[in-house]
């Protein structure tokens, strides 16, 4: 009896032991191996830290009209671990959300989880309209595009008002600003009672970028390209505007553009195809190869060209076919309505020169533009040369460039053969004084009376504004396709000058495959730069010739 009695009394003894040393083990846990855990635990019940993002900056044109701006969004999200009626709301996200519906599961236990951001006006009325859905909305900054024509320039940002394309991407960092980090106390039972808020770090608001683009100008040259796209039922088309004496980008503008905001955008139609695009562009090429036979010596304002008066011959065993049929005639009709035939004999005379030329004159290096995804295009190298090569530089094909290669080609002749830094941005640092690439100014002056004979009298008579000085080549190219050219798809390009007095303008635009086969530079492209010269002398208010 007294063994049994001293036996529970040790076993009573020994279970208070260890309930002791567990206490001290808990309490050892809590003072010393975890310290730092529990201080932190405790410090965020009273004590956290916020970043806050200052407005983005604005994105104008050149009169400072907004082109890319702020505005509030509203977004939808859930608490899933304090819902009400949870089947209630799942029954109402398989109904109107079904891709909320299906994440549901795994933020089940959450505390937070986003139906949708950026919600449409009809979807905002669709949930305050079911209160009892659990659904709440949120205000959230975002941003508003109000020019569509820009799109393809200004780009777009993502639910987290980050760029991701175009300028909105290029001036990220600037547009966005410095974030600012606050810490406060809050009562550690309610929690919404703040008190001692204090900022760790200072933020900055976005700074706002302006560019050389005129809105006005952007937008009307926008609808004149989507005109002649239209009713030329082509895939796309473009057109550039420059004022050639600061390489200034006035308008920049493609169809069709992309919309972020709808459902169904074409995402191939984000990219900026002034820049990223570069094809063979046909006879537009030719101004160029005949300013540098030129200035090479290889011909003169005198020599007489034998085009053979024939639609088709071959030359330097290589077959050879033109639209036009000329006999013997000077450069300037050559150039003037376009005879592939005496191309090819400058092209052949020039041979290597021509490469180097074409390279001189910028179609082998990028322009530098603040433009995302820009090619520098193509031209075939020396070493894989092969007999027709030369010949076929001479009128356009084995080199691609971009428009905005060509319209800095075209700058050279409004700018006695001086290249020009193109931007797109007011602030941008770029150099306004290049040595002349022609050496002899005689040869751009003879090309621009050429260019101009070309639009009074040549193949380019749709082009022309009578009362302004205009200039310009058409180009009409076949498209190249895995195994050849199609004989149905085309590119169609013109690029010219319009000046008068101390006004000048370059232009170039754009058309890639009509449906009409009947299509051309001159009957599609031309009348398209005409239009556009309209409006630009008139918005300008430059008074033409009596």
């Amino acid at each position: 009896m007294e063994s049994g009695r001293k036996g529970r009394i040790v076993f009573l003894f020994c279970g208070v032991l260890l309930w002791a040393c567990a206490i001290v083990y808990v309490l050892f846990s809590l003072q010393v191996r975890h310290k730092a855990m529990y201080q932190t635990l405790a410090q965020n019940q009273y004590s956290f830290e916020r970043s806050f993002e200052g407005p983005r900056g604005l994105i104008l044109d050149s009169k400072g009209q907004i082109l890319a701006g702020n505005k509030d969004v509203v977004s939808a999200f859930i608490t899933p671990r304090s819902l009400a009626d949870k089947q209630r709301t799942l029954a109402f996200l398989r109904q109107h959300f079904p891709q909320a519906a299906q994440k549901f599961k795994e933020h089940e236990k959450k505390c937070f989880m986003y139906i949708k951001r950026t919600l449409s006006d009809s979807e905002i009325k669709l949930v305050e309209s079911h209160p009892d859905s659990g659904i709440l909305l949120i205000k959230e900054p975002g941003r508003l595009y109000p020019v569509e024509a820009t799109r393809n320039v200004i780009g777009f940002v993502s639910i987290d008002n980050d760029g991701l394309s175009g300028i909105e991407k290029i001036y990220n960092a600037e547009l966005k600003g410095c974030p600012s980090f606050v810490r406060a106390e809050r009562d550690g039972r309610v929690g919404s009672i703040f008190f001692n808020k204090e900022t760790l770090v200072g933020g900055s608001c976005g700074k706002s970028v302006q560019l050389t683009i005129n809105s006005d100008i952007q937008y009307a040259v926008y609808d004149l390209v989507k005109e002649t796209v239209e009713n030329a039922q082509a895939l796309e088309g473009a057109a550039m505007v420059v004022d050639p004496t600061t390489g200034g980008i006035i308008a920049m503008v493609q169809y069709p553009v992309c919309d972020p905001e709808c459902a169904t955008f074409d995402p191939t139609h984000t990219k900026n195809i002034c820049v990223t695009d570069a094809y063979e562009r046909g006879s537009i090429i030719k101004p160029f190869c005949a300013l540098a036979a030129l200035d090479e010596g290889v011909v003169d304002e005198n020599t007489i060209i034998d085009c053979f008066n024939t639609r088709e011959t071959y030359l330097y065993h290589t077959r050879i076919s033109t639209v036009i049929p000329l006999g013997k005639v000077p450069l300037r009709d050559v150039i003037g309505f376009s005879n592939n035939m005496g191309m090819v004999q400058l092209g052949h005379a020039l041979g290597e020169r021509l490469w180097e030329a074409y390279k001189k004159y910028g179609f082998t290096s990028k322009t530098g533009l603040e433009v995302l995804g820009e090619q520098q295009g193509y031209m075939t190298p020396l070493k894989l040369w092969t007999r027709p090569t030369p010949l076929s530089l001479s009128f356009g094909y084995e080199i691609s460039i971009t428009l905005a290669q060509l319209v800095r080609g075209f700058c050279l002749f409004a700018r006695d053969g001086e290249p020009v830094d193109l931007h797109i941005c007011v602030n941008s640092e770029k150099n306004m004084h290049h040595e002349p690439v022609v050496k002899h100014k005689k040869s751009i002056d003879l090309m621009r009376s050429f260019l101009q004979y070309t639009v009074e009298k040549g193949a380019a008579k749709r082009a022309g504004l009578k009362g302004y000085t205009v200039m310009g080549k058409t180009g009409t190219a076949r498209l190249a396709v895995p195994g050849g050219y199609d004989p149905k798809k085309h590119v169609l390009s013109f690029g010219g000058i319009v000046e008068k007095g101390s006004y000048k303008r370059v232009i170039v635009v754009f058309i890639k495959e009509p449906k009409a086969l009947s299509a051309s530079g001159s009957n599609t492209a031309a009348p398209l730069f005409r239009s556009i010269v309209q409006f630009l002398v008139t918005y300008d208010r430059v008074l033409p010739v009596v």
